[in-house]
């Protein structure tokens, strides 16, 4: 149960990280030349360290449950 609460809170911080992260780019629409680059490549980044730190959780949880 609290492996899927832990999941479940890690999908909100992502979802609000990359919320974050597009309103930020969107803010600094007119201060480059190449926006859209640099806002794709953000946004990428700031998913790929959400899942990242989703899965480190999902393994943490089933070691922990595996070590019982």
């Amino acid at each position: 149960m609290l492996n899927r609460y832990l999941l479940f809170r890690f999908d909100m911080i992502g979802a609000f990280a990359v919320l974050a992260t597009a309103l930020l780019g969107l803010f600094s629409m007119g201060s480059s030349n190449n926006f859209a680059g640099w806002a794709g490549i953000t946004i990428t980044s700031s998913m790929t360290l959400c899942r990242s730190v989703y899965w480190t959780a999902r393994f943490y949880t089933q070691l922990e449950l595996d070590l019982k």
